[in-house]
């Protein structure tokens, strides 16, 4: 097995990491020419264009072929939305893609509310009726080595052999991923709802996560140092993704910031530019995340180019999958895949 190509590729997150894993890029198809852009500046020959319009069997064959449909009517920040016939269409492009290219593997993520939509059982349907062995399951990228609380909708299909998920490492703390950053991270403070969500006593530095959200709210609890980060997303308003840091409280005798605890994952991290309106928490240290930052949540490494506008930074490393993630799935595949 040699080579891999994506539909709704985005930065390509999940090419970096089939390619950490020893996979060569064919193609990609992204219908955002800016995303593209990003993508191509690292490398991937991702094609502008509706998946819905591209002739699958006009280009290179590959060997394995992965879908990260869009998930925004899915998304738990979306909660009143529904399944559109967009989404029914787009999982239909994804089939006509696995018939012309009939790849040796198959993979697709999302966010897990996508496994009730009709989108997705035709694309599961289609599966069976091509001869693929398939399953899904429910992961958390922090048990892969994500420094950041990331559940997803990972399906799996091959027409060979399918082992199960490899087995899940301890978790990677927020502060861990970023230690190296803090001194170079801008001064911020705390919104109102922010400074509700520290602990009583704040004893250690502490990761709190973003803007006044519905998404925000379902896992708002401050994180500890060894904590992974808050989930990373891709929401568009610049208060959806206030994903500030306290980076630490200043010792009675050193300027060394003392971290939060450190084992657990980072909050997601969205695609919101963040940080700007708030108030300074007595004796502690505020900083705002960057996109840097952020991108070390995800398991991006630094050698990869992001772009200059904050902005479109904060949505390609939101909308990723972490590369991490997608390695250690294709190197768990890999080992029974001739």
């Amino acid at each position: 097995m040699r080579t891999f190509a994506t539909l709704f590729s985005g930065g390509e997150g999940a090419g970096v990491g089939l390619r950490a894993a020893g996979l060569r890029h064919a193609w990609g198809i992204e219908y955002d020419p800016a995303i593209a852009a990003v993508a191509q500046a690292n490398g991937f020959d991702v094609r502008v264009a509706d998946v819905r319009s591209v002739d699958y069997g006009s280009l290179p064959r590959v060997d394995w072929l992965h879908a990260s449909p869009v998930c925004t009517r899915a998304s738990v920040a979306n909660a009143n939305a529904t399944e559109s016939a967009d989404d029914i269409s787009m999982a239909a492009a994804v089939v006509r893609a696995l018939e012309a290219q009939c790849p040796r593997v198959f993979t697709l993520e999302n966010v897990w509310q996508y496994r009730t939509f009709q989108a997705f059982r035709d694309i599961c349907d289609s599966l069976g009726r091509l001869g693929y062995f398939w399953t899904y399951d429910h992961c958390n990228a922090a048990d892969y080595g994500v420094p950041q609380t990331r559940r997803r909708l990972i399906l799996r299909a091959s027409r060979g052999l399918l082992p199960h998920l490899p087995a899940p490492v301890p978790w990677v703390g927020w502060y861990a991923a970023i230690e190296d950053l803090i001194p170079t991270l801008p001064e911020s403070a705390l919104a109102p709802w922010q400074l509700a969500r520290l602990p009583v006593e704040l004893r250690e530095s502490v990761l709190v996560g973003g803007g006044n959200t519905q998404l925000a709210q379902v896992d708002s609890k401050a994180r500890e140092r060894g904590e992974p980060a808050f989930t990373v997303t891709g929401g568009t308003k610049v208060t959806d993704n206030r994903a500030v840091l306290v980076a630490g409280l200043l010792n009675s005798d050193s300027t060394t910031l003392t971290a939060r605890a450190g084992g657990q994952p980072s909050f997601t991290v969205t695609t919101q530019d963040n940080q700007r309106d708030a108030r300074a928490c007595p004796g502690a240290r505020v900083v705002a995340m960057t996109p840097r930052a952020l991108a070390r949540f995800q398991s991006v490494p630094d050698s990869y180019t992001l772009p200059g506008k904050r902005a479109l930074a904060a949505k390609v490393i939101g909308n990723m999958v972490p590369p991490l993630l997608m390695q250690r799935i294709a190197e768990g595949m890999l080992e029974v895949q001739p």
